[in-house]
């Protein structure tokens, strides 16, 4: 038995493997972030770890346009692995760009029923092609003050209402109560609105522009009465930790952590409003990074690798991401800090980026902004009305996107 036991013992200290050492192995990282620090806290450091020695090469976009697009017009280095916004993904997949991760799904044996249902549908193609897997997702919701719903009897806030019913429950907290306190300024209420309900206003196609009146006219008289009744308040003194608002914007899941700490009154966590002519589908729930291997990757092995490892059952607890980020995992996906998100996973995920596409430089969308900020506080000041507010944003809106098409010229 004592033999039996000795060479058993031997066994396991031969099957245990010592790490590769990846000294002398250069990977090409391509990454949304525009911030190093930021890819290697999310993602970065992870890969150092399990791939010790490996030296990472990064590769970074420009200001004012995507790195996917400077890659493909320059022809610079092909990164092996890209770490992806979804506009991104979703335009280079249209370019098949990328190779096909089934076969080496199917090779490693890597059990996509573990993910998200919903993950997996939302980056496979309509043909069935899997282009990229995403480890990770930021939850984005309503926080709301149960206590102070239950003092005027009013519903609680659930998921499946539609930006404008929202906003008409926050209307009835009068007096001293705050209805929705939040980061938003007007400009960023109104592009919030028209992003969720799809109010797009750019045509790549005709290279255009075209705002459909009635929807953006609508928005912007609801975000004129929404700050004129003085519904909403800047989060600039924590309105809502100290219980005196009654709905609070403020979007990550982290939030949670916070009023753990902090908060004395009970509290309940929604996902945020969906479009108003599409119910099914979820905005509350962003990925964080979509994972792809061009298909022009120098060392696709290498590459997937990582990826398998970043989307392994056993690293899901290693992430020290920031913003903090929930697992796609359905083992880790349906709570954080002891709440439960699973509403946040009962609808479709509405992967668009939203109405303006990731090509327009910074000069067009901060002069956008501006446009925008300034035209609703003359509207919320009572210099305008919501049409007039509408038709100078439209004629605002062309001058800048001609500026535009002239810099794509250059």
């Amino acid at each position: 038995m004592s033999v039996s036991i000795f060479l058993f013992g031997c066994g396991v200290q031969l099957q245990k493997k010592e790490p590769k050492d990846y000294s002398n192995t250069i990977i090409n990282i391509y990454t949304s972030f525009n911030n190093e620090q930021q890819f290697y806290k999310n993602y970065g450091n992870l890969i150092l770890d399990h791939f010790p020695g490996i030296e990472i090469n990064l590769m970074m976009p420009s200001d004012n346009s995507s790195g996917a697009t400077k890659i493909d017009e320059h022809q610079t280095i092909t990164p092996d692995l890209m770490f992806l916004y979804t506009d991104e993904y979703q335009r280079l997949s249209e370019q098949s760009y990328f190779m096909d991760l089934a076969p080496y799904v199917e090779k490693d044996k890597l059990d996509l029923d573990k993910y998200a249902d919903s993950m997996i549908d939302a980056l496979s193609t309509e043909m069935g092609s899997l282009y990229g897997l995403a480890p990770r997702v930021n939850i984005f919701g309503i926080f709301y003050n149960k206590d102070l719903f239950d003092q005027l009897h009013i519903d609680y806030p659930v998921s499946g209402m539609d930006w404008y019913e929202l906003l008409n429950i926050a209307s009835r907290f009068e007096g001293s109560t705050i209805g929705i306190e939040s980061t938003f300024s007007a400009s960023s209420w109104l592009m919030k609105i028209t992003s969720t309900n799809k109010s797009y206003f750019i045509d790549p196609k005709s290279d255009s522009i075209s705002f459909q009146k009635e929807e953006w006219t609508t928005a912007i008289q609801r975000i004129i009465e929404l700050y004129q009744t003085e519904t909403v308040l800047s989060n600039k003194d924590n309105q809502f930790i100290q219980g005196k608002a009654a709905l609070l914007l403020e979007g990550s899941v982290q939030f949670i952590d916070e009023l753990h700490r902090n908060a004395n009154f009970s509290w309940g966590f929604v996902p945020e409003p969906v479009n108003s002519k599409k119910r099914d589908e979820s905005r509350s729930v962003f990925f964080d990074q979509v994972l792809s291997i061009p298909e022009k990757s120098a060392d696709k092995e290498l590459a997937w690798q990582i990826l398998k490892m970043l989307m392994d059952e056993q690293v899901a607890d290693e992430y020290n991401s920031f913003p903090r980020s929930v697992s796609t995992l359905k083992s880790h996906m349906n709570q954080y800090s002891g709440v439960s998100l699973e509403e946040f996973w009962q609808q479709n995920l509405d992967i668009n980026p939203g109405i303006l596409p990731s090509v327009l430089s910074s000069s067009f969308i901060g002069e956008f902004y501006g446009t925008l900020e300034k035209e609703l506080q003359l509207a919320i000041d009572g210099k305008q009305s919501a049409d007039q507010t509408f038709e100078k944003l439209v004629n605002q809106t062309q001058i800048a996107y001609e500026k535009e098409k002239l810099r794509n010229k250059q």
